[in-house]
């Protein structure tokens, strides 16, 4: 099984006078994400921390869990 590395933008990146939270790091640092050979991840698909993903997932579909479940379908705005 692979494992993914997901990287998150610290609260500074979005908001000048916000401090970063070095806990929430730490936290999502030691879920890791595992996806296994088969498990392909469609284009703009959001996989939560700690999930473990064994099948195809759609695009634009939000998954979690140990398997990964389909939570929600993602809608683009433009």
């Amino acid at each position: 099984m692979r494992r993914s590395i997901i990287s998150f933008y610290p609260s500074s990146f979005y908001c000048e006078d916000a401090e970063d939270d070095p806990t929430f790091f730490a936290a999502s640092a030691a879920r890791r994400t595992v996806r296994g050979p088969d498990g392909r991840l469609g284009h703009g698909a959001i996989v939560a921390s700690g999930a473990v993903v064994m099948k195809d997932v759609d695009p634009l579909m939000i998954v979690a869990g140990c398997p990964a479940m389909p939570l929600q379908t993602r809608i683009l705005r433009r």
